[in-house]
């Protein structure tokens, strides 16, 4: 609080000190005094006082004289002289002895006065924190001498130790870097025997479950009840989504082991051919696809990778497409060629992603919300079949705006 400054105020005329604090003491901490004697007096009991304001014409001792004496003993002080309209001598005086931060004639303005103050008291607080940070500096030299001193001995003994340290890391790296090599060849092995192994049990599953879906298409046609119906109806649903789920770790065994096999890229027939075998799919009659192909592209690449990357953003698009009412669904492809190879941009104007949502997203089963219609692997699917053919993919999504996926893929 500005009470905690403290200011000296010195004048053998009490009418003046009586005015003086009443005018000030809602701004400061005032401290009057009639006589010079009294205001050293009152300085040696408060060492903290920061601002001294004098009148020059005082008996015994004159303003300026007491100044003097301030100024040896408490150098930090800030001054102030007070003097008569029209005495030049006393400021001329009060200029050639320094020491002095200002004069003012009287009889004073309060307001002026009090600027003069403020001003005053923030260079005593300037000069306090340039007093303390010499004193830092200070010690913190000082310190540096004694550490350097030390230092010298300390670096030594401790290359030492390091040296000896090195030694027995290194030994201890080539242990651990031999079991880590063994122990990772055996895990993939155990990787790849896995991926074997659900690729071959979901072989097995799709078998059954294709003539379980049947059956329930046969006994959807010869009954006719309608609650047997809807049960039989959503048994057929989960044997879909189960057909999906296998498809898709099938497919995910195809995209990590695959031989490329590369061709000239028909980019506008490959998506032609996704396309219809999408026809049956829920919602996608809703959805209008724009191509923007640029004409005499000339790319090779593995065209069943490449499916497999449009048909899970297309499905992915239409299953967060946006609510028909608000705006009609679409889907914009761009394909053209850039440096070193061909730049993919598939944009829809769906529900879009939280930049939380959009941060996981590629990552395997890992579903927006617990509403979500897809498995978690179509985008996971995308972003390792972008890899394997050594390109990459980015997201960029707003909620309510839509979504927009750029792939790079490299010449081959």
């Amino acid at each position: 609080m500005t009470l905690t400054r403290k200011i000296l105020y010195v004048d053998d005329e009490t009418d003046n000190l009586i005015v003086f604090e009443s005018a000030f003491r809602w701004h400061f901490q005032v401290f009057t005094a009639n006589s010079a004697e009294i205001a050293l007096q009152i300085l040696q009991a408060n060492s903290d006082i920061a601002l001294l304001i004098a009148d020059e014409r005082m008996p015994v001792m004159s303003g300026l004289n007491l100044i003097e004496i301030v100024l040896k003993e408490y150098p930090d002080i800030i001054n102030i002289i007070l003097t008569g309209f029209g005495d030049p001598q006393t400021i001329i005086k009060a200029i050639n002895m320094g020491g002095v931060y200002h004069y003012v004639t009287k009889p004073w303005k309060q307001e002026e006065l009090k600027i003069t103050i403020e001003n005053g008291l923030e260079t005593y607080q300037l000069k306090q924190q340039n007093k303390q940070l010499i004193h830092n500096l200070t010690k913190a030299n000082k310190d540096l001498e004694q550490y350097a001193h030390t230092l010298e001995t300390r670096v030594e003994e401790r290359t030492k130790e390091i040296s000896i340290l090195k030694e027995e890391l290194e030994q201890k790296i080539q242990q651990r870097t031999a079991k880590l090599s063994s122990a990772y060849m055996t895990l993939l092995d155990m990787n790849k025997e896995l991926d074997n192994y659900i690729y071959r049990a979901s072989h097995d599953i799709a078998g059954p479950l294709a003539r379980f879906a049947g059956l329930c298409n046969i006994a959807l046609m010869e009954n006719k009840d309608d609650n047997m119906q809807s049960y039989i109806q959503l048994l057929k649903d989960e044997s879909e989504n189960l057909r999906y789920v296998l498809t898709n770790l099938i497919r995910e065994n195809e995209i990590k082991y695959k031989r490329l096999h590369l061709l000239t890229i028909d980019f506008q027939n490959l998506i032609k051919e996704v396309l219809d075998g999408m026809v049956n799919l829920s919602g996608f009659k809703e959805v209008n696809v724009i191509l923007h192909i640029k004409e005499d592209l000339n790319f090779d690449n593995d065209p069943q990778l490449l499916r497999f990357i449009f048909f899970y953003l297309i499905h992915n698009a239409i299953l967060y497409r946006i609510d028909a009412l608000l705006r009609p669904p679409q889907i914009d492809i761009y394909i053209h060629d850039v440096q070193e190879g061909v730049q993919i941009v598939f944009q829809d104007n769906g529900i879009g992603m939280s930049e939380e949502i959009q941060a996981k997203v590629f990552d395997r089963f890992f579903r927006g919300t617990p509403k979500s219609k897809g498995n978690g692997m179509g985008l996971y699917l995308t972003k390792a079949a972008v890899h394997q053919l050594n390109g990459t993919i980015t997201v960029e999504s707003q909620l309510d705006i839509g979504t927009k996926f750029i792939i790079f893929l490299p010449y081959a």
